[in-house]
C-alpha cells in the first residue's frame, strides 16, 4: 500500500478493510450542534475547485495479512466515503446513469462496495445493518439495535440522499470524482510491534474532526503500556480489547457521555485528584510494579461499569426504585458510590441494596431541602474507600452516622430538613416536585386497597424537561381575578408547599386565575391522584386560605417526618 495515493486506489486494491471491535462504532453526525462532521464533509465536497489537489488527510491500518487491513485511524472518515459513494451509485441507477467520466457504475460498486469480498467492514455489532443499508443499498433496510451508531449511519446515507437528488447531473459527477481522486497518506504497521506502533501513534491523532474523547486516550495509553512494560504482551492485550468491544458496543446504547462514566469509575477506584481521569490512570500506573495486570484489570473493571450504566438509565427512564431517586437528587455524588455498591455485589442482594440505597437517599434529601446551605458532599469519599472487606466494620456505621449527622458534626442535618418545611416560606422550586410525588406514592402505599405507584406516564408529565409552571400548580393562583392578596399572604403563603400541588391537565390555562373553590376550577382537582381529591375535598368545604394552607402543609411535613426519619 502506497504511502501517498487516492481514495480510489485505496479501495481499488485487492483487499479488505475492517473496523476491529475495540475501536468505537461509527460516530459522525448530521447535524448536531458543532458535530456537524458529515454535513462539512459534503460541504467540502461542493466548495472543492476541481483544478486543485482535494486532500481527505492520513491514514492508519494494522496489516493483518495480506488481504486484510485493520482501520486504526481514519475509520470515521472511511467509513462516510463508503456511505457516500454507495449513495452516489444509488442516485446514479436512480437517474440511469452508467458512467461517471471514464467509470463505470458497476466498476464504482466493485471498489467501494462488494467485488467477492465487502470491501469494508464496519465494527461487528453494526456490520448486518451497514451491508444492507449501505452495501446493497437497501434504503428500505431496518435498523437491527437500538445503537446510536446505527441511527448515525442511517441519517449520513438519508442526508447524501436528500442532498444528491436536488443536485444536477454534471455536479453529481463533480463530487463523487472529487471523492475518488482525494488525495491521502497511508501509514501501515505490521508484524509483532504493529499494534503497539499503532497505539502510540493514535493517541496523537484526530479521528473525527475533533479532539479525541478521554476513553480513546486511555485506551490507547493502556496498550501501549502493556506493549512497553509486560514480557507477555500479546497474552495481555486481548483482554484489553475485548473490555473496550464491550465499552464501545456500550456506550451505543447509552445516552450519557462516556467520558462521564470514565471520570464517575476512576472517582469509585481511583485516588483522589483534581486532575483529569487520563492524568489520574497515567498517575496510579507509573508507580504499580505490575502494569499490564493493572490495565487489563482497569479495563474490565470499566467494562463492567458501563455495562451497569444501561441499567441505570434504564431505572431513570421508568422513574422507578431508589436509583433513580438518586440519580433525581444528586447524579454526579452518587453515580460513584452506586458503581462501587455494584462491583461488589451489594446491589444484588434485595434487601441490603435497599436499605443502603433508601440510606443514601435519606443524606442527599436532606441536602437538597434544607437552611443549611451545605457545600461538603463526602459521597464520593465513601465510594473511594468502600471494599467488600470494610462494607460492614467501616461503610455501614459511617453512612448510618451521615443519615442523622451529615458530613460534618456541627451540622443541625435533622433540624435544617425540617426548618425548610416548616419556617421557611418559599417552596416554589422545581425540586419540589420530588417530595410532592413522593407525597403522592405515599398517599397510595396507604390507601385501602393498597394503589399502584403513579405510571411512568405520570411520572413523565411530572419530571419532563421543562419550566417548574409546567409541573407546578399554586392552588390559589399567584396573579388572582377574584381578590387582591395581602403582602403577609405573598410572603407567607402563596408559594408555600401546602398551597402547591402536581399539575394534572394540560396546563394552567384551563384554572387560569380563578377562585379554586369555584364549581368548575375545583372539579379539575377531582383526578386520579389522590393528593389532588384531598385539596378537592377542601374545596368543597367552600374556602381556601391561610388555615387550609397551613393545615395542608402540616399534613406534608408530617409525612416527610415519617418518611426521611425527622
Amino acid at each position: 500500500m502506497d504511502s501517498t495515493t487516492t481514495i480510489g486506489e485505496l479501495f481499488g486494491a485487492k483487499i479488505q478493510f475492517c473496523v476491529p471491535n475495540y475501536q468505537r462504532a461509527y460516530a459522525w453526525q448530521v447535524d448536531s450542534g458543532v458535530n456537524i462532521q458529515v454535513a462539512q464533509f459534503l460541504r467540502d465536497i461542493i466548495e472543492h475547485n476541481p483544478s486543485r489537489r482535494y486532500y481527505l488527510g492520513h491514514f492508519l491500518f494494522s496489516k493483518v495479512d495480506t488481504f486484510r487491513y485493520e482501520v486504526i485511524d481514519g475509520q470515521q472518515r472511511l467509513t462516510t466515503v463508503v456511505i457516500f459513494m454507495s449513495c452516489v451509485i444509488s442516485e446514479c441507477r436512480r437517474r440511469g446513469i452508467s458512467k461517471i467520466g471514464d467509470i463505470e457504475v458497476d466498476e464504482l460498486v466493485e471498489t467501494y462496495l462488494k467485488h467477492r469480498i465487502q470491501k469494508f467492514m464496519t465494527v461487528a455489532a453494526d456490520r448486518s445493518f451497514f451491508e444492507e443499508r449501505i452495501v446493497l443499498m437497501n434504503e428500505n433496510a431496518t435498523r437491527k439495535t437500538n445503537r446510536s451508531s446505527e441511527v448515525r449511519i442511517q441519517e449520513a446515507a438519508q442526508y447524501f440522499m436528500k442532498e444528491l437528488k436536488k443536485c444536477k447531473d454534471a455536479e453529481l459527477q463533480k463530487w463523487c470524482l472529487t471523492i475518488h481522486t482525494a488525495h491521502i497518506t497511508t501509514f501501515v504497521v505490521e508484524g509483532s510491534s504493529a499494534k503497539e506502533v499503532a497505539t502510540q501513534i493514535f493517541a496523537f491523532q484526530n479521528d473525527r474532526g475533533k479532539k479525541l474523547t478521554n476513553l480513546e486516550i486511555v485506551k490507547a495509553f493502556l496498550m501501549n503500556q502493556v506493549y512497553q512494560h509486560s514480557e507477555d504482551a500479546e497474552g495481555y492485550i486481548p483482554s484489553i480489547e475485548s473490555a473496550f468491544a464491550d465499552i464501545y458496543s456500550q456506550s451505543e446504547l447509552i445516552k450519557t457521555p462516556e467520558d462521564t462514566i470514565l471520570n464517575w469509575h476512576c472517582q469509585a477506584f481511583l485516588p483522589a485528584s483534581a486532575d483529569t481521569a487520563v492524568e489520574v490512570i497515567k498517575g496510579v500506573i507509573s508507580s504499580s510494579k505490575e502494569k499490564d495486570r493493572w490495565a487489563v484489570s482497569f479495563s474490565t473493571q470499566l467494562a463492567k461499569t458501563f455495562n451497569f450504566i444501561i441499567d441505570v438509565e434504564k431505572y431513570e427512564e421508568r422513574y422507578s426504585g431508589f436509583i433513580a431517586d438518586l440519580c433525581y437528587l444528586d447524579k454526579a455524588d452518587s453515580m460513584p458510590l452506586l458503581i462501587k455498591l455494584h462491583h461488589i455485589g451489594v446491589l444484588e442482594d434485595q434487601k441490603k441494596s435497599d436499605k443502603v440505597l433508601r440510606m443514601i437517599e435519606a443524606i442527599l434529601f436532606k441536602m437538597t431541602f434544607t437552611t443549611g446551605g451545605y457545600r461538603t458532599n463526602e459521597l464520593i469519599k465513601f465510594a473511594r474507600e468502600l471494599s467488600k472487606d470494610n462494607f460492614d466494620s467501616e461503610f455501614m456505621p459511617r453512612l448510618t452516622d451521615a443519615v442523622q449527622h451529615g458530613f460534618k458534626s456541627y451540622w443541625d442535618f435533622n433540624g435544617n430538613c425540617l426548618r425548610y418545611f416548616k419556617e421557611n416560606t418559599w417552596h416554589y422550586d422545581s425540586d419540589i416536585k420530588y417530595v410532592l410525588y413522593k407525597y403522592e406514592n405515599w398517599l397510595r402505599d396507604n390507601a385501602k386497597p393498597r394503589l399502584p405507584h403513579l405510571s411512568i406516564d405520570e411520572c413523565r408529565a411530572i419530571f419532563r424537561e421543562k419550566k417548574v409552571e409546567n409541573t407546578l400548580d399554586h392552588i390559589t393562583p399567584q396573579k388572582p381575578d377574584f381578590k387582591k392578596y395581602s403582602e403577609e399572604f405573598v410572603n407567607n403563603w402563596l408559594s408555600n408547599i401546602g398551597n402547591l400541588s402536581l399539575l394534572t391537565w394540560s396546563g394552567n390555562s384551563s384554572k387560569g386565575k380563578n377562585n379554586p373553590v369555584d364549581p368548575d376550577v375545583r372539579e379539575k382537582y377531582n383526578q386520579v391522584f389522590l393528593a389532588q381529591k384531598e385539596i378537592y375535598e377542601v374545596l368543597c368545604k367552600g374556602t381556601w386560605g391561610e388555615k387550609e394552607i397551613s393545615d395542608r402543609r402540616d399534613r406534608i411535613v408530617e409525612f416527610v417526618k415519617e418518611q426521611w426519619g425527622l
